[in-house]
């Protein structure tokens, strides 16, 4: 239930555009929203644990601290529609791609979440 009170405010705060916060461009670095931290819910916002470019339609995802399991949403900020979702696993999750071309125009919201850890929220058009 906790998941699903979680998800329900991913999805609530992706919905409503944050125009400053999307990547200008196609091709960059995308600024991130994190509230993540470890399972003491020690956590930080001033050293970034994701770092997210995007280019040529593929968001590059750099996890700086690999010790959990993620769970990946992109909604679309205009329908409020899920996307995309797929897991990675922690073994796999230092350093992993998503293709995301074939959304189509339009700005978008990619949620990384772990219950344990927290979220990071990173907007992007294409």
């Amino acid at each position: 239930m906790q998941l699903l009170k979680t998800c329900v405010v991913f999805m609530m705060v992706c919905i409503i555009p944050i125009s400053h916060a999307y990547s200008s461009t196609d091709n960059g670095d995308i600024k991130t929203d994190e509230e993540w931290g470890n399972e003491n819910n020690e956590r930080s916002l001033n050293s970034p644990t994701f770092t997210i470019h995007l280019n040529n339609g593929i968001l590059s995802i750099q996890n700086a601290n690999p010790i959990y399991d993620l769970n990946i949403i992109i909604i679309n900020n205009v329908t409020g529609e899920e996307v995309y979702h797929t897991y990675i696993s922690k073994e796999v999750s230092n350093y992993f791609t998503l293709p995301v071309s074939t959304l189509g125009n339009g700005e978008y919201c990619l949620t990384i979440s772990n219950p344990a850890a927290g979220y990071v929220l990173a907007y992007f058009r294409l």
